[in-house]
Parts: structure tokens; sequence; C-alpha cells
């Protein structure tokens, strides 16, 4: 029976997120004008009452970080996480940042702009890869393997929040810029259709959804739900804001962490259950909101990267030529 019963859930769950995710609408602004269009979606989509009806709207303007006012260990654990433009990217070779394909800008590393020689964009998912000329001194490794069902850190350098006084959720803080690490359960893989708007329109896009759930025993309902009951709040849960778009979800890897998702979008359930069908940010609110990353264990995004990142046949050439030339003098 408890069998039966938790599939009857697990059924009832996706069945919701299926029909969210029909509905599922993305707005991608630049990042440079996000911090002017913080008054809400309502100034990018329409009414309030319109936006509110929404699955998500997110990206370089909306990319949550929640539990952010207290200690974090980001600077001392992520440094390969930096920033890009106003948004987030990590180094993940020596010659090679990842970050989101909405994001743009030069490539910031603890105070310093380094220029990239080359940008290269995935033709129909939320990446894009820097070529650096200079290698960086270190990086965090791609996770080769699924992260769903694992508590990732998520990384980035959006804003702060702060508690609701009712035990809801969060208020964000303009507090952008500064590197901070959250935690959350992936809970859940679904291919999202995401219109980033401008150039790069509608994406159908494999990611890790994580939702945004409350640690304190005091916060009401629906705000207390383990909306995909993926064991509810962690440690440190987060969600992702302003800034954090093209940031890493990063899975401990036998003591190396490692990334497995791109900061790409943040949603809320449509329709709100009753008792949230009024929160003033439901982007920010537990048990209802949540955020996605691009999943680099799916196919498309995976074999694009490693692709991308193979040595240009030029240099592959040169580099048989030294190899060849060392050869020789060996034989010598």
């Amino acid at each position: 029976n408890a069998i039966r019963e938790n599939s009857i859930r697990q059924t009832a769950l996706l069945v919701e997120l299926a029909e969210a995710v029909t509905k599922l609408m993305i707005n991608s602004n630049s990042c440079t004008a996000a911090f002017t269009q913080q008054a809400g979606i309502a100034a990018l989509e329409g009414p309030h009452d319109a936006v509110m009806a929404m699955v998500a709207a997110v990206s370089s303007v909306f990319a949550v970080y929640g539990r952010l006012t207290g200690p974090s260990d980001s600077d001392s654990t992520f440094t390969w996480v930096g920033r890009v433009g106003n948004a987030s990217g990590t180094v993940i070779a020596p010659n090679w940042v990842l970050t989101a394909r909405h994001v743009s800008g030069t490539f910031n590393l603890n105070g310093t702009d380094i220029a990239h020689d080359a940008r290269f964009e995935h033709p129909t998912s939320d990446l894009a890869l820097l070529r650096f000329s200079t290698p960086f001194a270190g990086f965090h490794p791609l996770f080769n393997g699924s992260a769903l069902g694992r508590e990732a850190s998520i990384v980035g350098f959006g804003n702060s929040g702060t508690p609701r006084t009712n035990l809801t959720g969060y208020n964000w803080v303009t507090a952008a810029g500064t590197r901070r690490a959250v935690t959350n359960n992936v809970g859940l893989t679904q291919t999202l259709a995401v219109n980033y708007g401008g150039s790069i329109g509608v994406l159908n896009v494999a990611m890790y959804l994580a939702d945004l759930d409350s640690h304190d025993p005091g916060t009401p309902a629906p705000y207390d739900r383990d909306w995909f009951g993926d064991g509810g709040a962690t440690s440190n849960e987060g969600n992702v804001s302003v800034g954090d778009s093209g940031g890493s979800w990063l899975v401990d890897d036998g003591g190396v962490w490692k990334v497995a998702g791109v900061t790409s979008v943040r949603f809320f359930a449509d329709p709100l259950p009753a008792g949230a069908t009024g929160d003033p940010d439901p982007f920010m609110a537990f048990g209802v909101s949540g955020s996605g990353a691009v999943n680099l264990n799916d196919p498309n995004n995976w074999n694009w990267i490693q692709a991308t990142m193979v040595p240009e046949p030029a240099t592959l050439i040169a580099l048989g030529i030294g190899v060849a030339a060392t050869l020789r003098r060996r034989r010598k």
C-alpha cells in the first residue's frame, strides 16, 4: 500500500509539473538592464495579475538565493566561479569558462577582468563557452553523471534574500556582485520549452529542477509543503535571483566539486495552491517556487561541450609536429 500511495503521489506530481511546463514562459532581457527592471516581471510582461499566472519568468534578469544572509563558504570553496557581465560563469577547464547562452559580457575572476578570445553558443540549449588563450591555474571539472537525487551547491553572483516575517519565503535584496552559495536537492529532470526572447527565442532545454523548501516548523500551509517530495530543506536551502544565471550547480564527487548544471531559470506553481494565491512574490516563496539549471548530463548538452572544447585542426597539426620532433630527438 505504501508503495502504491507513493506511486500515485509521484504520478500526481508529474501531472502537476507537466501542466505547469505547458505554460512555461521565460523573459530574457540583458543583464545590463536587469537592475533597472527589478520592479518586477509586471513591468516586462504586462499587468501583475497576468504575470502571477505564469509558471516562470527568469533569465539574466531574474536568474535566488534565499538563505544568503548567513555564512557562506563560497569564496574559499568555489574559487573558480566568476562573473560574466552582471551574471555568472565557471572555469571548467584550463582555457574554458562555461556560462548560460543568454548571459553576455567579460569574465571577471576575483576582481580581475579577463578577455576571452572566442565565444561559442549552443544552437539549441542555454549554454555558452568562452575560450581563453592563457590557461587558468585551476578549475571546477564537469560532473560526468546524473545529479538527480543529489544535493547540489548552487553558486553565483546574484541578489541575496532576507526571511519574511511571516515565514513564507524571502524578500530579495539588491546585493548582486558577491559570490554566494546555497544548497538544494535536485528533485526532477524535465525538458522545458523556454522563451528567452531576443535573438535566442524559444529553446527546448533539458533541465535539473529544484524546489524551495522551508526549514521553519512555524511556516504556514501551503508554504510548508515539500513540492517535489525530494526530502525537504537542505542545511543551507536556497533558490536563484538576479545575477545568478550562468552560475553552477556543483556536486561533491569524492571530495571534488564538479559542475553538474548551469543556472538558467526559476519558476513558481501555476495555479498557486489555495493560501498562496495572493503572494507578493511567488518566485521567492516556500513550497511553490524553484529554480532550474541546464542538465549537463543530457547528451545534447554534454556532447556539445566536449566537441566544442576539442582542439582545432591547426592546433592538432602543430601538436603532431611537436611530438614528431620530440621522437626524432630521442631516437638520435
